[in-house]
């Protein structure tokens, strides 16, 4: 799932590295307004060193805490109706049986029924849960979403030009007066959230979970990163975050680096969080659904008519061609992994496989025009073959 931020007919659009460069400028006005303010630093794009003197992967495994509060958030207000869900099966009512034990009540309870409603009239709001992925931590968050809503999304109101740019961009979020209204309660109760239950709950999991965390990392770094290595390198997606969140399923949420030089990208993308180590090789899976993004945003463009992109055709295409582009890749670079991939997607779509082949089940599942999909393919091969 790709950032982009002239919001469409639907919820959560599904644009391929958006044509427009706003979201990654605000990124980078945020990063270093964040410097000054909190004396951070905007991230760094190139490999960390670890204390064993290795080179890490310009692509490096990381939680954060932050963005998987503003995602649980969502998670616990939105309907997810989408074919791959939005949010882990079953997370809602496994969190909220939770809370009820520890007989916890939050203003995000309260103010339940405000915050769907206006979700509900303006369903574009859904897009704002990128929002937390511009920022470091949840303190920083708050800081500048503060001064959104002191100058009422006015950018004429902010003290300098970097202010400025920042809030006309995130007015983009939160339009109208009615919408600012929403994002000031929305994150007056996400802040009741997180003090009342959700930072420890986080913590406990992240403790739960340190041995999954390490069986990823270790997956990651010594056998698929080097896999995808040269179709990361030839699509122009050499470096990046890989979070891994708590509340996320099949649908990651990626916001793409600009490419101003060879190699000058840096990426930030937010996959599932595995349970167990079992399980960790699904976060390879959703991995490669969302870098599949810009060939799909190619294969798409090229064989859909402005009439269709109009109409959101080319949008359920570019949704269902994230999938089979993920496929395709696993495919080539992984294809041991290829069958189990496509059967966590058709699981993820609620899709009964049992005996069926499970490549021809996922492309009944997510239907592709034949120009479409073999174009996927072809921009593949193209990638992977260094053309």
């Amino acid at each position: 799932m790709l950032l982009h931020l002239s919001f469409p007919r639907k919820m959560l659009m599904r644009l391929a590295f958006p044509r427009k460069r706003e979201s990654i400028l605000l990124f980078f006005i945020i990063a270093s307004l964040a410097g000054c303010a909190s004396g951070g630093a905007a991230p760094e794009s190139r490999s960390a060193t670890t204390t064993r003197g290795e080179v890490e992967p310009p692509w490096n495994i990381k939680t954060r805490e932050h963005i998987d509060l503003w995602f649980h958030a969502f998670a616990m207000l939105h309907q997810d109706t989408s074919k791959v869900p939005f949010f882990r099966g079953g997370y809602r009512a496994e969190l909220t049986a939770l809370r009820m034990q520890r007989n916890i009540t939050t203003r995000l309870d309260e103010n339940r029924t405000r915050l769907v409603d206006r979700l509900g009239t303006n369903q574009a709001l859904i897009n704002s849960q990128f929002l937390a992925i511009y920022f470091a931590n949840w303190s920083e968050m708050k800081q500048f979403m503060d001064m959104f809503t002191r100058v009422e999304g006015d950018p004429e109101r902010a003290s300098n030009i970097s202010v400025q740019r920042a809030i006309a961009i995130i007015s983009r979020y939160f339009p109208s007066a009615a919408d600012r209204d929403w994002a000031r309660l929305f994150m007056q109760s996400v802040d009741d959230e997180y003090e009342r239950f959700y930072h420890a709950h986080w913590l406990a999991e992240e403790g739960r979970r340190k041995p999954v965390l390490a069986a990823i990392d270790t997956l990651w770094r010594n056998t698929y990163y080097p896999r995808f290595k040269r179709y990361l390198d030839g699509s122009q997606q050499r470096n990046g975050d890989l979070i891994l969140s708590l509340p996320l399923d099949g649908e990651g949420r990626l916001l793409p680096g600009t490419v101003s030089s060879p190699g000058s990208s840096y990426s930030y993308l937010a996959i599932n969080y595995p349970d167990t180590s079992a399980k960790v090789v699904e976060a390879i899976f959703v991995f490669a659904h969302e870098v599949s993004g810009r060939v799909v945003n190619v294969a798409v463009s090229d064989h859909t008519t402005p009439a269709e992109a109009r109409s959101g055709l080319s949008e359920r295409y570019e949704s269902d061609g994230l999938v089979v582009g993920g496929y395709f890749l696993i495919k080539r670079v992984a294809p041991e992994l290829a069958e189990d991939y496509a059967r966590y997607y058709l699981r993820s779509a609620r899709v009964s496989t049992q005996d069926s082949d499970a490549e021809s089940a996922l492309m009944a599942a997510f239907p592709l025009p034949q120009l479409i999909r073999e174009s996927i393919v072809r921009q593949i091969n193209i990638v992977l073959g260094g053309i």
